[in-house]
């Protein structure tokens, strides 16, 4: 079986990752800094995973 190379992608596909709230949350969370516009924002971490699946054509 010698040396392959890669010809070209033929697909890519991600999965996972950022996901925007739903309009209803947007209108719930709007309405919560009306209420409390006072509140301070601490600094922490965002995690993310997320899945990338490639098909290569292969010579």
């Amino acid at each position: 079986m010698g040396a392959r190379r890669v010809v070209r992608v033929l697909t890519i596909s991600e999965h996972g990752g950022y996901q925007p709230p739903t309009p209803m949350y947007k209108a719930m969370r709007s309405m919560a800094a009306e209420a409390d516009m006072g509140t301070p924002v601490s600094a922490g971490q965002l995690s993310m995973r997320i899945t990338i699946n490639a098909i290569f054509e292969i010579e």
